[in-house]
């Protein structure tokens, strides 16, 4: 039987199209696995993505106490949602008396990890 753990982060400030792009390298992949890719990637996104989810992770850790390394290896990513939050209307101001309008978006990331194979599961 398959379990899964969700860990969410909202008003992330980074647009919602840098943050796909990290999604999209991580999805579907073991938990471990995904930790060293984000580890490696120069974008700034990825240490908000990594923090996500050890948190995830730690959520399962806190469900099965009894957890083995091993159950905590098999963590495999399932979904992951880059949904797009407020967005914050700023002016920049420029010459003649005119403005220009700044928007600086934020996201809302949704991970969630499934575990398979827990001990105690009937099946």
């Amino acid at each position: 039987m398959e379990q899964t753990y969700t860990a969410k982060l909202k008003y992330l400030r980074v647009t919602p199209l840098k943050a796909r792009r990290i999604a999209k390298l991580i999805r579907n992949k073991k938990a471990n696995e995904a930790l060293e890719i984000l580890r490696f990637q120069p974008q700034a996104v990825c240490e908000p993505f990594a923090k996500l989810l050890n948190s995830s992770i730690n959520n399962f850790q806190n469900k099965n106490e009894s957890a083995s390394p091993d159950e905590v290896n098999a963590l495999q990513i399932t979904q992951i949602l880059v949904d797009e939050g407020p967005t914050m209307k700023r002016l920049k101001m420029r010459a003649k008396g005119r403005a220009d309008r700044i928007f600086k978006k934020s996201s809302h990331i949704s991970l969630t990890l499934t575990a398979k194979n827990i001990k105690g599961d009937n099946k």
